[in-house]
């Protein structure tokens, strides 16, 4: 699914009376290291069961009307999708924290192992 069927499928499912913010997060392998060195792939796994239960968590929370989180696994190359992450809500002071904190728990979740060249 692409990233423009992805975020139609979310949209699909909300209320616009109470959506004024749908926000989109895509990670992507990056070519170079934090510390630098030239990256060749990555590999990634993830605990599904946390994942979902991070979906449901923030859909609890008021004035977010939904989340979905697609995270890929397997060896990723270089530009290749790691996870794709929509929150869509009320207002901008709803969705913009809950996203960042949705990002900071998603990565809990994942597993990262880089190869280098």
């Amino acid at each position: 699914m692409g990233l423009d069927s992805f975020v139609d499928e979310v949209m699909s499912h909300i209320n616009p009376d109470s959506v004024g913010m749908v926000l989109v997060h895509r990670g992507i392998v990056r070519g170079t290291s934090k510390d630098g060195r030239k990256v060749k792939a990555l590999r990634v796994s993830f605990d599904e069961k946390e994942i979902s239960r991070i979906e449901e968590e923030f859909l609890r929370r008021d004035g977010i009307e939904a989340v979905r989180i697609r995270v890929k696994s397997g060896k990723l190359g270089v530009g290749d999708e790691i996870m794709t992450v929509v929150v869509a809500g009320r207002y901008r002071s709803d969705v913009i924290p809950a996203l960042e904190e949705l990002l900071a728990r998603v990565k809990d979740a994942i597993t990262e192992e880089e190869y280098y060249f």
